[in-house]
């Protein structure tokens, strides 16, 4: 996991709009990998991480290497992605091939999602979608362990928007679940996004 880097590199473009926020990431790193700290119950309720005064890249280095420090506890988000990374850390280990899965699956969804609005014949929304994504580089999002399950979501929604376009029940059922996984994964951050691209689709 010493792969991480710096707390907020530039992604892709050398802007400051371009920053990544490996603080978060190595936040989450954190508590995934100081879940043994407390028992399962209190672990998923608490998600306790190691650092003290000590935050982001430093701290997760610091935690990695072994150097003790005080544990404190962050309850109110990131549950869901705390709870994926366990597994990913298991199954794959090193940050950088875990970011390469996040960069591969965000882009297949979205080459998805445009082809299948080319499909149905909503061009405007396929140029939309596409301007929108790069214009706003969205391909920052695709590398965080913060942002990937909400873009995930969000595209996973709008793919059921189309598809489910003239059932509007489904639609409701499909927005009710997404709006209940946003707030496992993402409760602050950017729950707008799993809401109002589907709605735009």
């Amino acid at each position: 996991m010493g792969d991480i880097g710096e707390d907020y590199p530039r992604a892709i473009v050398n802007k400051e709009m371009c920053r990544m926020d490996n603080c978060t990431d190595a936040l989450i790193l954190n508590q995934a990998y100081s879940s043994h700290i407390m028992s399962p119950i209190q672990s998923v309720l608490l998600v306790p991480s190691a650092g003290g005064e000590i935050r982001g890249v430093a701290a997760l280095d610091s935690v990695v290497t072994g150097y003790a420090q005080p544990v404190q506890t962050y309850a109110r988000y990131w549950h869901g992605s705390t709870f994926l990374m366990r597994f990913l850390l298991f199954g794959i280990g090193r940050y950088a091939n875990i970011r390469l899965l996040f960069y591969y699956t965000t882009s297949l969804l979205l080459l998805f999602l445009l082809f299948l609005s080319w499909k149905q014949s909503l061009f405007n929304l396929s140029v939309a979608l596409t301007l929108s994504f790069i214009l706003l580089k969205g391909y920052v999002l695709q590398f965080s362990i913060q942002f990937f399950p909400v873009l995930t979501l969000a595209t996973v929604g709008a793919i059921l928007a189309i598809t489910y376009r003239n059932h509007p029940q489904r639609l409701q059922t499909t927005l009710y679940i997404l709006g209940s996984l946003t707030a496992f994964f993402d409760l602050l951050t950017v729950p707008l996004l799993t809401l109002g691209i589907p709605l735009l689709t």
